[in-house]
């Protein structure tokens, strides 16, 4: 079991979601915890709650993370704070939905920013000093969608493919170091992911205190990556290694598809 107990973790996204659900879970097995996010009042809540149920310490830090340079801004509030990461959750993100050619480039672009170059950028500003130390965690939110191409949701899909090899190769090249790395890949999640995609799409959602207990548990288990949820899940991940990526790829792109013109927005 991955002790908690004494350290410090640091959860981006975590005004929202399963951030928020990953900030309580952490404070609840006794980490003081590090809340990064744009809503600030959003964060202040919840650091108000954290220190009154567990009695840890929590601090708020506003941040846009797809601006750049923002990594370097996080790592000097840690400083500021005295403190060092223990704990990294790189949960901060977010997609888009509908046509490939309709959706607006400096959104997408503002999507890789955060969905993946704030990710690498925060694990080169805080593995380092886990590794010297030999231990540490590094939990990045990838998705089943990581696994094969979504059609409709090129982009996300994109991005959360990048997260689940790059966290995976992480895992093999730090797990000798002593620092564990693991790679959550969570389905359709009750969270305001769907609202700011704009996919109104209805689906079996997992609850946040589900997926984030199930990620926690393959923590404490050393694994390289997660899919939580149910058993659907699963077989949408398995896709790819029985059929052509042709064949998922349209397949895909057939479940995906705006029903009408509004839904693809």
């Amino acid at each position: 079991m991955f002790e908690c107990k004494g350290k410090v973790a640091l959860v981006t996204g975590a005004s929202a979601g399963i951030g928020v659900e990953f900030a309580k879970q952490l404070s609840q097995r006794g980490s003081d915890v590090i809340l990064v996010a744009r809503r600030k009042d959003r964060l202040e809540q919840l650091a108000e709650q954290i220190e009154k149920e567990s009695k840890q310490k929590a601090y708020v830090l506003e941040a846009d993370l797809a601006k750049p340079d923002a990594a370097k801004q996080v790592r000097a509030f840690v400083q500021s704070k005295q403190l060092q990461v223990d704990i990294l959750v790189n949960n901060a993100g977010f997609g888009t939905y509908g046509p490939f050619i309709e959706q607006s480039c400096d959104r997408e672009m503002e999507e890789i920013s955060l969905n993946v170059s704030a990710l690498v950028a925060l694990c080169h500003e805080f593995v380092p000093s886990m590794v010297e130390r030999k231990s540490g965690a590094v939990i990045n939110v990838s998705s089943i969608a990581g696994f094969q191409p979504v059609g409709y949701m090129a982009v996300y899909g994109g991005t959360k493919a990048f997260v689940l090899s790059f966290s995976e190769a992480l895992w093999a090249e730090l797990k000798p170091l002593g620092v564990r790395v693991l790679a959550v890949c969570p389905g359709p999640v009750e969270t305001e992911f769907h609202d700011v995609a704009g996919n109104k799409k209805s689906a079996t959602r997992e609850t946040v205190e589900h997926c984030v207990r199930m990620s926690m548990d393959a923590l404490d288990g050393e694994n390289s990556h997660v899919v939580t949820g149910g058993v659907s899940n699963f077989f949408l991940t398995a896709i790819g290694r029985v059929v052509t990526r042709g064949f998922a790829a349209e397949t895909s792109a057939r479940i995906m598809k705006p029903v009408n013109k509004q839904n693809g927005g």
